[in-house]
């Protein structure tokens, strides 16, 4: 794992810096693997699901960016997989289908954030990158509650 420590705020603290990159789409997978490298993240790029469970299983990963559709495996069984490989690292589903549904059922499979695709605006982007980044400084129960949808009863 690589951390790297940045100023925010007037203040130093650590920021998630290595992400397993899930994208089938070889141009979309370049494109985000180039804007994530020059905001300073590692990119280790998946092009399956299985390779993705791998990649969790022996990397430390700090956060994954998953499409739900990987070319071999069905896309929730896989986020849940991940899920529980990984339970250190923060997921964000990249998705074209973006309803309340399946914001609900990631969410309930593990994933931390749900992005519609196709990424209109890589600032806001960067935007929700870096807070589920800061949510995950919190321990893992207290988090997801920490989140809008989290986990409810949970404080």
């Amino acid at each position: 794992m690589v951390r790297r420590r940045a100023a925010v705020g007037g203040r130093r603290r650590e920021e998630l810096r290595t992400i397993l990159l899930l994208e089938p789409d070889a141009e979309v997978r370049q494109v985000l693997i180039e804007f994530l490298n020059r905001a300073g993240y590692i990119v280790v790029p998946a092009y399956t699901g299985d390779g993705a469970a791998l990649l969790c299983d022996k990397l430390r990963i700090d956060m994954v960016l998953l499409d739900l559709v990987a070319p071999d495996v069905e896309g929730l069984a896989l986020l849940a997989r991940l899920q529980k490989l990984s339970p250190d690292s923060a997921i964000v589903v990249l998705t074209a289908v973006a309803d309340e549904a399946t914001d609900r059922q990631c969410r309930l499979a593990g994933a931390d954030e749900v992005v519609q695709r196709p990424i209109q605006d890589l600032g806001t982007f960067a935007e929700i990158l870096a807070r589920v980044a800061k949510v995950r400084e919190v321990p893992d129960r207290r988090r997801r509650a920490a989140q809008p949808g989290g986990a409810p009863g949970i404080a």
